[in-house]
């Protein structure tokens, strides 16, 4: 397999024609009149989520406080070099259903309020970070323990494998979690907030239970008329928001760089590449 930057030399050496670009070789690319950049937002989303089932995690004021201790902005410059865009709910823009609204329901940064809410609960921990040993998860976790610190939180990262962040997610040894997913459908809320997936039967780690979100989520999947499905899923975006049980951090961008004289380029509403439509003209 081709590394990146050797990817990147044959492509500016016009040995290739196509290739993704990750963060760290974008500047070799850039500015190049030879090189075009095709930037595609993700059907992905980085969100933060708690163990229910931990106190002071048990709080709606001290979920709600640990995301108005969150600088998107910080997680876009930082962890993704650019290569992101802040996302405030459940879904990513990306995924049918997702409510362009979100922002307006969900916790804002407000590092002061923060503080004073986890002053009033007594939550100074030392609490439970959980994320993936990945650099860009691992960045991410070290911001946020950064900003709960400010806001007078303790919390200390435990960095896993994808199995063993699973297996220990699975267990609820956890306080607060970073999680990143890649899915095309909104049916990925019942698999990640329905009580029926919890408690190691599946995806649900949140150890959250009401009524109304199972009997929600269980009809998003059931819905076959596209505006009957909206409709179920933007509620079911606004309870978890309102809930605070779980709030994304920010969509990444792929990047892609084609030679000047690759044509035809365009995408799905997945933002698949179409490589069956380019051609060559030089």
């Amino acid at each position: 397999m081709v590394n990146d930057a050797t990817a990147i030399s044959e492509l500016l050496a016009g040995q290739i024609d196509i290739t993704g670009v990750p963060g760290p070789e974008l500047s070799r690319v850039q500015g190049n009149k030879n090189v075009k950049l095709h930037k595609i937002l993700a059907q992905s989303l980085f969100l933060v989520f708690f163990n229910t089932a931990h106190a002071p995690f048990d709080n709606v004021n001290v979920r709600r406080a640990v995301l108005q201790a969150i600088d998107r902005s910080a997680y876009v410059k930082a962890s993704f070099n650019g290569l992101a865009k802040p996302t405030y709910g459940v879904l990513p823009p990306t995924v049918p259903y997702n409510d362009p609204k979100a922002q307006s329901y969900t916790p804002k940064l407000n590092p002061a309020a923060a503080a004073s809410a986890i002053s009033a609960a007594g939550a100074k921990g030392p609490y439970s970070l959980l994320t993936f040993a990945v650099p860009t998860t691992q960045s991410m976790a070290e911001i946020m323990q950064a900003e709960l610190g400010q806001a007078g939180m303790t919390v200390n990262i435990d960095a896993k494998s994808v199995g063993d962040y699973v297996q220990t997610a699975a267990k609820g040894g956890f306080d607060i979690a970073i999680l990143n997913w890649t899915y095309n459908d909104p049916d990925i809320l019942y698999l990640l907030y329905n009580s029926t997936q919890g408690g190691g039967k599946g995806l649900n780690f949140t150890a959250y239970k009401n009524a109304q979100l199972d009997s929600l989520t269980q009809q998003g999947r059931e819905a076959l008329k596209p505006k009957k499905a909206k409709a179920i899923y933007l509620q079911i975006q606004k309870l978890l928001a309102q809930n605070s049980i779980a709030a994304g951090i920010a969509t990444p961008f792929g990047v892609t760089a084609t030679r000047s004289w690759v044509k035809g380029w365009h995408t799905d509403i997945a933002g698949n590449v179409l490589l069956q439509d380019l051609w060559i003209s030089r």
